[in-house]
């Protein structure tokens, strides 16, 4: 595309981040927002335990392993918290609703205004591209759901009006947000691909506000790395002064002279590149960056707060739990339990989780099983309730009455296998997965699985659950879950050489540790790369040795504790 392609046909504009976070929007960035939710969920749990929890060292702990290494990104942190409290979670992100536009949108709704956008992509999801273009008088329709998409794939891109696609959701509209790993791995609806590859074809596109690091992590992020030979090509406005995405520049090497990278500055250049007149911005009120900062932290607070304190230790446990801080997690949900909990606490689906968490903490610290035998007379109660608190057993008992959670269940029946009641284990497993299967829950389905793998293991049911767990592995990267994935492989190696087949064994090491390898935020790979790796080569030994089964059999435990703990 030659040099003048921004000035000689409509344009696809893609917006990033960068465009909200300028003043006088001053949304904050992804980082940023999540160190806010961070600390609003770190101070709902020291005002609910009168500040007897070291809630600062799990916030820095938490902090640090986001910005020190790739295994905890925000999208997985927003993973871990959509699974303690669902939907509820896509709320948080009103909290940056706003109707404050800036200098980008003003610029974009101006060139919209002469004729020369032909449509408009963002990643936002806040409203202030459609609070410009409706300002300045132009005609444009939202699309943000795959329903949407479709209608969009139907009707084709070319309109009256301008199409803005908002590809991660929009704010109105909180079951529309994509935010979580799992979310972002599982792939875009068909229609948006379909319509995206079309806008590829037909024109120039400019790059605004985004960074590309998703081109790092994904080099073909929306199809445009595969759409190189017939894409009309695109230019890249990078900010002066920050290193370009190397997969960027990736990006721009495919596409050779009909992709143009430039330096320049966010807020000036489309006014200056365009000759655009005199920008009319809204009242921005008083608007700062530090009042924008704390409005949003404000609206953060109220979310967590409605969440209630139980969901808030949820959340918090599950974080703590992802960066080795086992036992931080653990004392959080005892003293909970024994200290913190009121009667207004006992109730929801919050509750059914806490009973489910505290009884995996339990669990994976050794309390299962109750040593005490309460006496006919009852005379020691007290020294029997004492212990029963320790018994994971109980917890997950009262997790699966109580909110019908199905890997509770599961954990229970592992429980009772450990216990050596392989019958009982076996009887509680089949009525956990028949009730799983019936509820047609396919991630509930990996986890109970997962979760009765260890009394499969003692029965010798080796070859049926190779293919348990084969469909395990499959159904989780089918959803996009490669923790699960991960975990599930992990298992399948070890069983894969409980039979024999040490081949199949060692090429589901090799993608468990791909996945590992990969940047992506596992619990695998959180706890310890190298503890996945270790693991790994032990049993490749093994395996050449032809020791697999026996080496296996006597690892059971180590494995997956090496997986969870990242222990070697």
């Amino acid at each position: 595309m030659p040099p003048d392609a921004l000035h000689t046909e409509p344009l696809v504009i893609f917006v990033g981040a960068g465009a909200s976070a300028v003043a006088p929007s001053s949304l904050p960035g992804w980082i940023d927002f999540n160190s806010v939710l961070l600390e609003s969920l770190g101070e709902q749990v020291a005002a609910y335990s009168r500040r007897r929890q070291p809630v600062d060292v799990m916030l820095t702990a938490l902090k640090a392993r986001r910005d020190q290494t790739a295994f905890l990104p925000p999208d997985f942190q927003a993973q871990l918290m959509e699974e303690e409290v669902g939907a509820e979670y896509f709320r948080v992100w009103q909290s940056i609703d706003t109707d404050v536009s800036g200098p980008v949108h003003a610029g974009i709704a101006e060139l919209a205004a002469t004729g020369r956008v032909a449509a408009i992509i963002t990643t936002n999801f806040d409203r202030l591209i459609e609070v410009a273009l409706q300002a300045r008088g132009v005609a444009f329709t939202v699309h943000h759901d795959a329903a949407a998409f479709d209608r969009l794939a139907t009707a084709g891109v070319a309109s009256a009006c301008i199409p803005v696609l908002k590809i991660h959701g929009s704010i109105e509209d909180a079951a529309s947000l994509v935010d979580t790993l799992r979310q972002r791995l599982t792939g875009r609806p068909a229609s948006l691909q379909a319509a995206l590859r079309a806008l590829l074809v037909q024109h120039h596109w400019l790059f605004l506000g985004f960074s590309g690091a998703d081109f790092s992590y994904d080099p073909n992020y929306l199809g445009i790395l595969d759409a190189a030979d017939d894409a009309r090509g695109f230019t890249f406005l990078a900010r002066e002064g920050s290193p370009v995405q190397q997969g960027v520049t990736a990006l721009v090497a495919r596409y050779g002279d009909k992709a143009t990278l430039i330096m320049g500055d966010l807020c000036t250049w489309l006014s200056d590149s365009f000759v655009l007149p005199a920008l009319a911005l809204p009242n921005a009120g008083g608007r700062t960056p530090e009042l924008a900062r704390s409005m949003v932290r404000d609206r953060i607070d109220a979310w967590t707060a409605s969440l209630g304190p139980i969901a808030v230790v949820n959340i918090l446990c599950a974080l703590l739990r992802t960066v080795t801080m086992d036992d931080h997690a653990y004392w959080l949900l005892r003293k909970t339990w024994r200290s913190y909990r009121s009667g207004s606490d006992t109730r929801g689906s919050s509750y059914a989780r806490y009973t489910y968490n505290y009884g995996l903490s339990l669990m994976e610290h050794g309390f299962i099983g109750n040593p005490v035998v309460r006496a006919a007379d009852c005379s020691n109660l007290a020294e029997w309730k004492d212990a029963a608190d320790h018994d994971a057993t109980q917890f997950f008992q009262r997790s699966y009455d109580m909110g019908a959670l199905h890997v509770a269940g599961a954990q229970l029946a592992a429980c009772e296998a450990y216990m050596g009641h392989v019958d009982t284990a076996l009887g509680i497993a089949s009525r956990v997965t028949d009730g799983v299967i019936a509820s047609g829950e396919s991630l509930a389905y990996v986890d109970v699985a997962l979760a009765c793998v260890p009394i499969y293991d003692m029965i010798g049911a080796f070859q049926q659950t190779v293919s348990q767990l084969q469909s395990c592995a499959s159904t989780a990267q089918r959803l996009g879950d490669e923790p699960r994935r991960a975990l599930a492989l992990v298992h399948l190696a070890r069983f894969l050489c409980m039979t024999g087949q040490f081949d199949l064994s060692a090429a589901a090491l090799d993608e468990a540790q791909r996945i590992v390898a990969g940047a992506a935020a596992l619990p695998l790979s959180a706890r310890s790369p190298a503890a996945g790796q270790r693991t790994g080569r032990r049993c490749r030994a093994d395996a050449a040795a032809g020791r697999g089964e026996r080496a296996a059999c006597a690892r059971r435990h180590a494995t997956v504790h090496a997986c969870r703990h990242g222990t070697s």
